[in-house]
């Protein structure tokens, strides 16, 4: 039996931590014993608490340190920078404690932040370290990271990639599971409660609300839509601004509907924790990020809920999704493409069914999570018996 404790410094409920969380549900329990540390109130925290059987620890964490990056230890003046050493150093220390104490086999992280605490900690000590690497920034925390932890996981080998010239025996690419949810007839019914008409072809897009996620292409082209079809829309925007407080770029996005006069058209739905019930009654999802995604775990939900899926071509995108095969790419930001797209696979129901069909068998087949369990099972074998 391996014993191994997860850290991650996020107390909300983003990708990382539904990987996590799902990681934890679908691990192997004959082989691998996990433990938790949980850095402080939220979202997260709600979440472990449903799982009673799951050993937790806690961390005493200051909200600001929480909210922070670990790219931000890199900016700021001197006294900000002190302040970030303090809390590094006072976090590692509560965590070494922890070690002590429990002695788990390995120690994994889900962030960089947790892995830089981690790094700290675990200095001198028994406690092996696997980072979960879960984003595309690399910087100095990155380098101190790897220089310390025993294995690397990447999402992607897009994630892998920046890694280059280093030792690649240290990185190992898993790609995220997903669960695939089974729905039932209580679930919440969109269409009803937004009194969307059946006649009415149903796109959305999911996930923070902030800019690099491309909301705004995601508007334009809906707007350039109803202006070039007879179709009857509806677009829904699920998820809010409140994660990384971008409540400006909301009200801008809205103003931008706003003045379209298309207004009565958009859906903004906030925070929703039945995000994979929500995707799987769309007619198409849209991922119209701008900036880099390490994999796009929203991407394989929608597969999944069976679901045709649009997305920017940046990134671990094209790692999930072959075009025009199981889904269809477009270049990040380019509205008139991505308005071209869905005009492509609504004027053909029957090429668009196939593109659906084939993206669902993808998903299945490789990205779910009974895979990605057993995949970072051996990871913790080969790192714990192979030593």
């Amino acid at each position: 039996m391996i014993k191994v404790m997860y850290f991650g410094h996020q107390t909300d409920m983003a990708g990382g931590e539904i990987s996590l969380l799902q990681l934890i549900d679908s691990i192997d329990k004959t082989a691998v014993k996990p433990e938790i540390i949980i850095p402080g109130p939220g979202r997260f925290k709600n979440e472990l608490e449903k799982r009673r059987e799951l050993k937790k620890h806690e961390l005493d964490l200051p909200d600001e340190f929480v909210k922070g990056t670990a790219q931000s230890y890199e900016s700021g003046g001197i006294a900000k920078k002190a302040y970030n050493v303090v809390h590094l150093v006072k976090t590692a220390l509560q965590l070494r404690s922890i070690l002590k104490q429990e002695k788990p086999d390995i120690l994994h992280t889900n962030t960089l932040k947790a892995a830089v605490i981690a790094t700290i900690a675990t200095f001198m000590g028994k406690t092996k370290h696997i980072y979960h690497d879960r984003t595309h920034t690399y910087n100095v925390a990155n380098r101190m990271v790897y220089r310390r932890a025993e294995k690397i996981i990447a999402i992607s080998d897009f994630v892998r990639s920046k890694y280059e010239g280093l030792d690649k025996s240290k990185i190992v690419r898993v790609y995220n599971g997903v669960k695939n949810k089974q729905l039932g007839k209580d679930e919440f019914q969109l269409r009803e409660a937004y009194g969307i008409g059946g006649d009415e072809v149903l796109i959305g897009v999911v996930g923070r609300i902030v800019p690099w996620k491309g909301h705004r292409t995601f508007i334009e082209a809906a707007i350039n839509l109803m202006k070039g079809s007879s179709q009857k829309f509806k677009f829904i925007i699920i998820g809010s601004a409140e994660i990384e407080a971008s409540e400006g770029y909301e009200k801008e996005i809205k103003q931008l509907i706003d003045n379209s006069g298309f207004k009565e058209h958009f859906i903004f739905t906030g925070y929703r924790t039945d995000v994979q019930n929500l995707m799987s009654q769309l007619n198409v999802l849209v991922v119209p990020s701008i900036e880099e995604e390490a994999f796009g775990r929203v991407i394989i939900e929608g597969q999944m809920s069976n679901v045709i899926v649009v997305a920017s071509r940046i990134g671990g995108i094209p790692e999930l999704i072959v075009d025009n095969e199981t889904g269809l790419l477009f270049r990040p930001g380019d509205s008139g493409e991505l308005t071209e797209k869905l005009l492509g696979i609504l004027r053909d129901p029957e090429r668009a069914l196939r593109i659906r069909d084939k993206g669902y068998a993808s998903a299945h087949e490789n990205f779910n999570i009974d895979i990605h369990s057993a995949r970072i099972k051996r990871v913790y074998e080969d790192l714990h018996y192979g030593s």
